[in-house]
């Protein structure tokens, strides 16, 4: 039997999820965004609104994730879009 893969992610332009949903096909993983449905909009503005929203309210991450059992998993991927060189803080968070 083959290792079982969990991809959590958080992605707010779309392109983290692109990602993430490669790598889940290639490796048959279970795929799971941790942030709530976002539309890529070119407008800065909008995309700094966005994130700043998601900074504020990071409980949300934290009960996506707190909802799959990762005990289940033998290997656990997470992936997260490049802010000021490092992962998002969301994934600080979580």
């Amino acid at each position: 039997m083959g290792m079982k893969a969990a991809i959590i992610y958080h992605s707010v332009t779309g392109s983290t999820e692109r990602t993430a949903k490669a790598i889940a096909e290639q490796i048959n993983g279970d795929l799971y965004k941790i942030n709530e449905k976002d539309t890529a909009n070119p407008s800065m503005v909008l995309m700094a609104g966005k994130i700043i929203n998601q900074l504020i309210r990071p409980k949300q991450f934290r009960d996506t994730v707190s909802k799959i059992n990762l005990a289940e998993y033998d290997r656990i991927y997470v992936g997260s879009p490049c802010w000021n060189y490092t992962f998002s803080p969301v994934i600080r968070k979580i």
